[in-house]
């Protein structure tokens, strides 16, 4: 009975011992292949092989290549292994144009910056000029000189742009309106010269070229865009050229004010069937 215990005994200490050698070869196997790749990133970090030899810097539209690269801090010979491109990327989104930022290694010794800028929109007037984009964000401030193409954003302060959320939804919101009135007015050519943000939450615009003003009132707009249409094609007809139309409803919700070119003539009221 005894010899039939120790014969039990004797085989499990034996398979036991076996598979912690098996299991000390594999730990001493993966410490060899966890050395030799730290070795080799060590080796990647300091060779020259990887030196920063080009730098692209892709989708550049109003920034310039030269201001990003000064953000990315990068210079040509730098060890392309060890640079961070996370940090790289972080610096270049500082740019107040890039609104993304990728940034990928092309070994041996490429590195590109693919950058997706803002676009504007429209100028917003807060003492001095800033370019906004679709969203109503605030990219950066117009610079003398600059050549652009858009409507003139006015009535808020930059106080309430700095403290009030609803500030760059109201932005955004004239940005759209002045989308939504070419389509509604059926002319892809009109242009704002201004369009102004009331304090009542009202909305007026100055139409580029004619000068004409426009006092829409609050939203719903486009019913008023449509009563704006036919009063231009009633004013055409007779010949006549109006510097101010008011389609508020402040008056009734069917009658159009409208403040003709001639000074000395009083404001007209026409009845918009």
């Amino acid at each position: 009975m005894n010899n039939s215990s120790k014969s039990e005994v004797g085989p499990r200490r034996g398979l036991w011992s076996s598979r912690r050698f098996r299991w000390g070869l594999g730990l001493l196997a993966v410490g060899a292949v966890l050395g030799a790749g730290r070795g080799l990133v060590v080796w990647a970090q300091q060779s020259p092989f990887f030196a920063l030899q080009t730098l692209q810097v892709e989708g550049l539209a109003r920034a310039t290549e030269r201001s990003v690269v000064k953000l990315s801090g990068l210079n040509i010979g730098e060890n392309l292994v060890s640079l961070s491109t996370s940090e790289i990327e972080a610096a270049v989104l500082s740019h107040p144009w890039v609104a993304e930022a990728q940034v990928s290694r092309r070994l041996p010794s490429t590195l590109i910056i693919a950058v997706k800028e803002h676009q504007p929109a429209a100028l917003v007037a807060l003492g001095n000029l800033f370019y906004a984009d679709a969203s109503g964000k605030i990219v950066k401030r117009y610079a003398p000189g600059e050549r652009v193409d858009l409507p003139v954003i006015t009535g808020l302060t930059r106080e309430e742009v700095e403290t009030d959320d609803d500030a760059q939804t109201r932005i955004a919101q004239a940005i759209q309106f002045a989308a939504d009135a070419r389509i509604t007015l059926g002319d892809n050519s009109l242009a704002f010269a201004e369009i102004h943000l009331e304090p009542s939450g009202g909305l007026s615009f100055v139409e580029a070229g004619s000068g004409l003003r426009v006092s829409l009132g609050p939203a719903p707009w486009e019913p008023r865009l449509i009563q704006l249409r036919e009063t231009k094609r009633a004013l055409v007809q007779r010949g006549l050229v109006a510097t101010h139309v008011r389609v508020d409803g402040v008056q009734r919700e069917d009658r159009v004010v409208v403040r003709l070119l001639d000074s000395a003539a009083k404001p007209a009221l026409a009845r918009v069937e």
